[in-house]
């Protein structure tokens, strides 16, 4: 096995063998049968299972990838075990992030995943070692902090790509594939959604109220979880009417819950038009950068992503001096201070602190 290890490829056949499958099943870590096992203490199937639920699936899959990342890069590089790793290993670990040019969010997921899995199998994790942990606050030093942020996506932009997409892609505009895409766009912005919340939709939880005539009252989803409320809290979001008739998201919505009268909102689509089950949280993404590459022709599709949509929400709301607490609602952030992450560079100047007639 070569020396060096791409942590940024998906494991390949020799990391993922039943000891993983294992843990996806149980959600616990689960060894193969070579070498030595981890002193650990035996969990019945029951607990095990509610285990694994603590995890959002996606926490679950990206922990797993990370642990199966890192029991590789101890193999190769220290025939060793992952088990049997020391701080001093793990801090080697953290010096590869650094060489091989990954993010220290990235380093941060892994680090957390190892840890996960040492302390659930009942060890102490040398990941919490004052070696490891003052590695990896040098790690943020060297490398920064700074994440890629997606470009928002303004109203503006929002209503040119809804208005022009059957145009452009040279569809009828009650063509399936265009109904639901207007309908994702525009809901998936104006209820501030990520890609996951917008994507488990179902028609079940939409309740239509007023008169779209008059223009008062709109739409009222419920939310069942979120990346933010694991626990099935549960949350409601209300959008409204637009003035906007042809870009107006509650409009758009109930056009596709005449065709859907329940299950999944939002469906996968053929180049054919053939209907199938329910459509995934990485196609949010595909969407949005295919209409944007068409409409937008002058920006570069490959800044915008799903999170475009929440990100042009919080942008567009901010600039319109919308009440903070009224945007917090609607994004269900916890804490205000996160709505300034949203902030871009032009942003800077809609409300500068050097304004005024005394300037």
């Amino acid at each position: 096995m070569s020396d060096r290890l791409d942590l940024n490829d998906e494991p390949d056949e020799g990391l993922d063998g039943d000891w993983l499958d294992g843990l996806r099943a149980a959600g616990l870590p689960v060894r193969s049968d070579s070498g030595p096992q981890p002193a650990t203490t035996h969990v019945s199937a029951a607990p095990a299972a509610l285990v694994g639920e603590s995890w959002a699936p996606s926490t679950r899959t990206a922990y797993e990838q990370s642990w199966a990342r890192f029991a590789g890069w101890c193999d190769a590089t220290r025939r060793l075990d992952a088990w049997d790793a020391n701080e001093n290993d793990l801090a080697d670990y953290v010096a590869y992030h650094v060489q091989s040019g990954l993010s220290p969010a990235y380093l941060a997921r892994n680090l957390a995943a190892i840890t996960s899995v040492f302390e659930l199998a009942g060890r102490p994790s040398p990941a919490r070692h004052p070696l490891v942990t003052r590695a990896a606050a040098g790690a943020r030093r060297v490398r920064g902090t700074a994440q890629r942020q997606a470009e928002p996506l303004r109203l503006a932009e929002l209503r040119s790509i809804v208005n022009g997409m059957a145009i452009v892609s040279n569809r009828p505009p009650n063509d399936p594939m265009i109904r639901r895409d207007r309908a994702l766009l525009l809901l998936g912005w104006a209820a501030a959604m990520r890609a996951s919340d917008l994507v488990a939709l179902n028609v079940e939880d939409l309740a239509f109220t007023g008169d779209p005539d008059r223009g008062d009252g709109g739409m009222l989803l419920r939310l069942h979880r979120s990346k933010t409320d694991q626990e099935q809290r549960g949350a409601s979001i209300a959008v409204t009417y637009s003035q906007r008739i042809g870009s107006c998201p509650v409009r758009s919505t109930m056009l596709l819950t005449r065709e859907y009268r329940t299950g999944p909102l939002f469906r996968r689509i053929d180049r054919h038009g053939r209907i199938g089950g329910r459509l995934s949280a990485d196609a949010v993404t595909d969407i949005v950068q295919r209409h944007v590459a068409n409409v937008l022709t002058s920006v570069d599709p490959a800044l915008f992503s799903s999170h475009s949509l929440r990100a042009g929400f919080v942008t567009e709301l901010r600039a319109q001096r919308v009440a903070p607490h009224l945007i917090q609602r609607q994004t269900r952030h916890k804490d205000l201070r996160t709505l300034s992450s949203y902030d871009r560079p032009g942003n800077l100047f809609d409300e500068p602190a050097l304004a005024g007639e005394w300037w």
